[in-house]
């Protein structure tokens, strides 16, 4: 009898460590958070699906690799010629009228912009003093010399 009154005892301490009858332990709760994590995956997957159909990033990055690679094989007095019709496309459709192209010869990056987002940057490796605008839909870059400094 003593013995099972112990186990008796022992089964309501074993009990009140367990999860069972408490407040935390309704299914709802469980439900509830499941919910909220499938909300929180399925509206960051809409948001990179929205973001990507405006195809700013893949225009972003190609303009940016290119204009990239063509400052690292350019010789000084060169004048490089850009056909940036696709990317106002793109800018115009994203209602964005910021600077689209920056080429900042102090960092040597290449930024190319088409939406109100970050842009994408690109690094080269010459040293080149450039200038650079829009002619129409074309984007000119003229390769001035070596920079100073």
């Amino acid at each position: 009898m003593k013995a099972l009154i112990k186990m008796m005892k022992r089964a309501h301490l074993v009990r009140s460590f367990s999860l069972s009858g408490k407040k935390g332990d309704s299914p709802i709760y469980s439900n509830i958070f499941f919910l909220i994590l499938n909300l929180a995956f399925f509206g960051i997957l809409l948001l990179f699906i929205y973001t990507s159909s405006t195809g700013a990033l893949v225009y972003e990055q190609s303009y940016a690799k290119e204009i990239g690679l063509l400052l690292d094989n350019a010789q000084p007095g060169m004048k490089l010629t850009i056909d940036f019709s696709d990317a106002l496309a793109v800018a115009q459709k994203n209602k964005f009228n910021g600077e689209l192209v920056k080429i900042d010869t102090n960092t040597n990056e290449v930024i190319v912009k088409l939406s109100s987002s970050s842009g994408y940057k690109y690094k080269f490796f010459t040293n080149y003093d450039v200038s650079s605008g829009f002619v129409g839909d074309k984007f000119v870059i003229n390769v001035k010399g070596v920079q100073n400094g």
